[in-house]
């Protein structure tokens, strides 16, 4: 019955077509599976494309989660295979509506293929969905500054990305107070060691 499952399974993902993430996912699975996607992440920055790679495709097997999907469209772009990395942000799109981080990727990418329009778009669900992107509005405002038309509201919204890098920053230094000893006392003071 499990070779039966996974052969299904195997075969959907395979052909393209999405199988509906059921209600009652094994929680030790999703826990894993969410795991390895963060290791892939990781794999990713450090360009080890083939590490990512196994570990997205692993997280896949475990549970077909839109990051997992996410991550290797980014595999893809990253070896510069773009229809490959489309199809791959698409279809994290499809799995789940609400992950941004999909549609940001599909927004680069299709500003690398010269879509400002499609781009432009795909920025602006990101930001629908996650207003606080840092990442999204960058981004965003940077495609925004290349045309004269459009370059105000692209330095406003690079401001907000600013405004937000900052008000992060404070956000840290309040959650992780530094402790200092100042002539003899012991004290606690927001931001860097003195």
């Amino acid at each position: 019955m499990n070779r039966l499952c996974t052969a299904l399974l195997l075969s959907c993902w395979i052909s393209g077509c999405s199988l509906p993430l059921r209600q009652n996912v094994d929680p030790m699975r999703y826990m894993k599976s969410e795991s390895l996607i963060k290791e892939g992440v990781i794999d990713l920055r450090m360009h080890d494309l083939v590490g990512a790679e196994a570990a997205f495709r692993t997280a896949l097997e475990l549970t077909p989660l839109a990051a997992a999907f996410d991550g290797l469209g980014c595999v893809a772009f990253a070896k510069k295979d773009l229809v490959t990395a489309k199809l791959l942000f698409t279809h994290a799109i499809e799995i789940d509506s609400r992950y941004s981080e999909a549609r940001l990727n599909l927004a680069i990418l299709l500003e690398r293929e010269g879509d400002e329009y499609g781009a432009n778009e795909m920025y602006q669900q990101a930001l629908i969905l996650d207003p606080a992107s840092i990442r999204a509005r960058v981004n965003y405002g940077a495609l925004l500054i290349k045309t004269p038309a459009t370059a105000a509201q692209g330095r406003f919204i690079l401001r907000q990305a600013k405004a937000l890098a900052q008000s992060s920053l404070g956000v840290v230094r309040l959650i992780n107070p530094v402790r200092t000893v100042e002539h003899g006392k012991d004290k606690e003071k927001a931001g860097t060691k003195s």
